[in-house]
């Protein structure tokens, strides 16, 4: 049985993600990112409950940094080659941000914040209370991709 396949049996049977991680010695994202690859090709799998996150947000604030997250790299770089280039993390790294399949730990969240010049409470809780990242802020803002409280 592949990795591929053992996550989606376990993912079935109900577990999280911190147990699945466990069992097969896989990252989140790759776990996260065989869910949602086998979903695209059809095959029907629960979403396993991403228990490492839920502990300490809710779901609606995870959704609004991811999209943020995928905003902002969407406004400012034209590829994830350039996006992973200018933050210094690799690009499939980059891609899974921008899809969604993953979101940054705080190494990630901090590249983001210095390649993109915003601030990490706006790209954690959507208000900016510093003058760095005005700019990019701004500039989505603008664009309507994002609402800055």
């Amino acid at each position: 049985m592949t990795s591929r396949e053992r996550v989606i049996e376990l993912a079935n049977d109900g577990l999280p993600v911190s147990k699945i991680m466990t069992m097969t010695g896989l990252s989140c994202a790759t776990v996260l990112g065989y869910v949602k690859t086998a979903r695209a090709f059809g095959v029907s799998v629960r979403t396993p409950t991403n228990d490492l996150l839920e502990r300490l947000v809710s779901q609606q604030e995870l959704t609004d940094v991811a999209n943020r997250v995928t905003q902002i790299i969407g406004l400012l770089w034209r590829t994830d080659v350039a996006a992973s280039l200018s933050m210094g993390v690799p690009e499939v790294t980059v891609r899974a941000w921008r899809t969604q399949v993953a979101l940054p730990n705080v190494r990630g969240l901090m590249a983001i914040c210095r390649a993109a010049g915003v601030s990490p409470n706006w790209l954690l809780f959507g208000r900016s209370d510093v003058a760095k990242g005005k700019e990019a802020e701004n500039a989505a803002c603008k664009k309507g991709a994002v609402h800055v409280a």
